[in-house]
């Protein structure tokens, strides 16, 4: 009788310990759910779970989330930003990547203007108000309604280039004729060009970081061309949060990973998405909390793929994945070129 009651006793005990350790386990574990990992198969899951630190919030315990890198440095402000974009576009000239060929035929340049949160360009924005003084962010226009391509859609100040026409002086000119924003008047300073993104119309297109350094800056649009400025913290290019993707074969045999960002009730997608993840990640020194690419094979991007004449004909062009439909937005409302 003694040895049944230990035995009793010992597994009430068990009962017990084990609902206490599913109590600690949440429905959205039980489940199979992962924040933020949709690719993570539940081997790799589990071991970044081993790696969190201890300082995690319950709440993303719960869900079983690995937290941003962002929530666990501290702010990174303009400063330090643009120390790292000049470092890397030393290193690119020291190595002679500086120049890159351009990956087709035609060719434009798009202005990424960084300016602070407490400037006059971020006056208004979502979020600025209350952000670090600091804070870098990226000033995207709203092409307007009448233009026949690509209208009502948000993307960085550009266009394509002149004869002749350097990628920076080509990038200045254009942010000048759409928003106003000159690089004597407004200490405009360049501060990284990066490798060409080939666009869904076959143009190979160049980033030009630059810092607007005057906090008095207020753009002044060519309403033909624009219809709204605002900012979006850069950093944010970077967050899984918001972030969703759709991979869709560029060209026959190569598959491309199409980005969309929820970003101040708007939607930065496609080629603009990708130029500000490659921004974000030199600035911050950090890779993007999501993966950039298609896995497996025929999985490129947009830097990889050069076009010859013929390869990127309109009626494909016209097949590539947009934003999805919001009932809270308009047509207007979504983004930008790819």
């Amino acid at each position: 009788r003694a040895v049944a009651r230990c035995a009793a006793t010992a597994s009430q005990l068990t009962a017990a310990v084990l609902v206490r350790e599913r109590a600690r386990v949440s429905a959205f574990r039980r489940l199979g759910f992962v924040a933020n990992e949709p690719w993570a198969s539940a081997p790799r899951v589990e071991e970044s779970a081993k790696k969190r630190p201890a300082a995690v919030s319950e709440a993303a315990n719960a869900m079983g989330a690995t937290p941003s890198v962002t929530a666990r440095t501290p702010p990174v402000g303009m400063a330090e930003v643009l120390e790292r974009l000049r470092r890397y576009q030393d290193a690119s000239r020291a190595s002679g990547t500086d120049a890159p060929e351009p990956l087709a035929t035609r060719t434009a340049s798009v202005l990424v203007p960084l300016v602070t949160a407490s400037s006059c360009a971020a006056a208004g924005d979502a979020g600025a108000k209350n952000a670090r003084r600091d804070e870098p962010r990226v000033l995207l226009c709203t092409r307007s309604d009448s233009l026949s391509s690509h209208a009502g859609e948000v993307c960085l100040p550009g266009g394509k280039n002149d004869l002749g026409e350097s990628d920076v002086d080509a990038a200045l000119r254009e942010a000048d004729e759409e928003i106003g924003l000159r690089s004597d008047k407004h200490d405009v300073d360049v501060v990284a060009t990066l490798p060409p993104f080939l666009s869904k119309g076959g143009v190979s297109v160049r980033p030009v970081i630059a810092a607007v350094k005057s906090d008095n800056f207020v753009p002044v649009l060519n309403e033909d061309e624009v219809k709204e400025t605002f900012t979006v913290p850069l950093e944010s290019f970077l967050d899984a949060q918001g972030h969703s993707h759709r991979d869709w074969e560029f060209l026959p045999g190569q598959v491309i990973r199409v980005h969309f960002f929820e970003r101040d009730a708007r939607v930065v997608w496609g080629l603009t998405a990708s130029v500000l993840v490659e921004t974000a990640e030199v600035a911050f020194g950090r890779k993007a909390a999501f993966r950039k690419n298609p896995p497996g094979e025929g999985g490129t991007d947009i830097q990889s793929i050069r076009a010859t004449p013929g390869d990127l004909e309109d009626d494909a062009a016209k097949e590539a994945p947009r934003p999805r439909e919001s009932k809270k937005k308009n047509r207007g409302d979504v983004a930008s070129r790819l």
